[in-house]
């Protein structure tokens, strides 16, 4: 089962997968959901369609997942900080090779 109440990190946050799950963490009653990807940016439209999951926040965040320092700094800024308990962690990040 998920807790879904508190804060979510979602590493590769921002690519179809760690939307798609950062979408669901808000609409299931996540307080915080945090996506983080090696740019810390994305595109408008997906930032439009995350706004609109109420009652959750959704941060962006710039991490390498493959950089312990990086991943560390993360986590340690949600739980270290004022808000909800960091109540999971999550990787989305990958590349897909089909050729």
């Amino acid at each position: 089962a998920v807790r879904a109440r508190g804060a979510h990190v979602l590493t590769g946050g921002t690519g179809g997968l760690g939307l798609l799950t950062g979408r669901w963490l808000g609409e299931s009653g996540a307080l915080l959901v945090v996506l983080a990807s090696r740019s810390g940016t994305m595109g408008a439209q997906e930032a439009t369609r995350l706004r609109s999951v109420r009652g959750s926040t959704v941060r962006l965040a710039r991490c390498d997942a493959a950089e312990v320092s990086d991943v560390r700094r993360l986590v340690d800024g949600v739980r270290l900080g004022d808000g909800p308990l960091l109540s999971g962690v999550w990787h989305a990040a990958g590349v897909l090779s089909d050729g």
